[in-house]
């Protein structure tokens, strides 16, 4: 790892794109807190810290002091996990997966920050990635706090305290709609301590998907989402509609007897988070399932 910070240059860190894809990693759904600067290049934001990125074939440069990649950035890409066996563990599973996984290889699992995954996953229902990323935006600019980097100001994920302070109104005129009661109730019982999300850390998946469905609006697939990209939870499993989708067209009968979660813990183990993640992808990628959805509206119609 080379570098000379002080004059202004990056980290300059070996990094084959086949373990590890800034762009697959970032652009999957899983965080909504970066900007695309131009092919390869991003701008992240993690932990009230701001991280400029470029990958360029077999080098990731890392605009940021050593000390700091090894002690947050390292850690959030998850770089430290073995996921050339992983993929191959699950890539003898099945053609279905095998596809999946080398369409996307050196997507990685995020480590981010529960309270702000409960946040982003709120807002996420009945919604699509770029709305999302400007939800999040404009509650970073309105209730965080200014960070400066490099002559631009950027914001921080505001904290459950500035949050709970605000009125379901103030809340709605952000454009978060029916969200907004449910962002207002999370920030409350967060802040109150009526869910501690520290606590949560400590507690069995089961329990964990409890207490964090005390909170308006968080149901299974919202609470996976948190446990899986907040808590590192990888045996659970968020369904969503192009998951749902992905697992009749791959195991139809298996789920249809089983049951979609039943069939994933049994089939994927502990390793369910991430052949969820590499589905998904595939899913949207194909757009599978939305010829079938086309000819059940069309049949209806009729």
């Amino acid at each position: 790892m080379e570098h000379d910070f002080a004059s202004g240059n990056p980290l300059s860190i070996p990094m084959d794109p086949g373990d590890f894809s800034l762009e697959r990693t970032l652009e999957t759904g899983q965080s909504f807190r970066h900007r695309k600067l131009g092919a390869g290049h991003y701008l992240v934001q993690a932990s009230g810290r701001v991280l400029e990125l470029r990958q360029e074939g077999g080098r990731l440069s890392a605009w940021c002091a050593p000390e700091e990649w090894e002690a947050l950035w390292k850690g959030y890409f998850d770089l430290d996990r073995d996921y050339a066996s992983l993929q191959r563990r699950l890539s003898d599973k099945d053609e279905h997966l095998r596809r999946a996984i080398g369409e996307n290889r050196g997507l990685r699992l995020l480590r981010q920050e529960p309270w702000e995954m409960l946040v982003t996953f709120i807002l996420s229902q009945n919604n699509h990635i770029p709305r999302i990323k400007g939800l999040v935006e404009t509650l970073c600019r309105t209730y965080g706090k200014p960070l400066e980097w490099r002559g631009e100001t950027c914001w921080t994920f505001p904290k459950a305290k500035a949050l709970a302070s605000a009125t379901e109104e103030e809340l709605r005129e952000l454009r978060l709609g029916f969200r907004a009661p449910y962002v207002l109730d999370a920030a409350r019982k967060v802040h109150a301590g009526e869910v501690d999300l520290e606590g949560v850390a400590f507690l069995e998946d089961r329990e964990a998907l409890e207490a964090l469905r005390r909170i308006k609006g968080v149901g299974r697939k919202v609470g996976d989402c948190v446990l899986l990209f907040g808590y590192g939870r990888w045996t659970v499993f968020p369904a969503d509609v192009w998951v749902a989708r992905v697992m009749e067209h791959c195991y139809g009968e298996a789920v249809a007897r089983e049951g979609l979660q039943a069939f994933a813990a049994r089939y994927f183990g502990g390793e369910g988070g991430y052949g969820q993640q590499v589905l998904f992808e595939y899913a949207r990628t194909h757009k599978i399932g939305i010829e079938k959805k086309r000819k059940i509206e069309k049949n209806k119609e009729l």
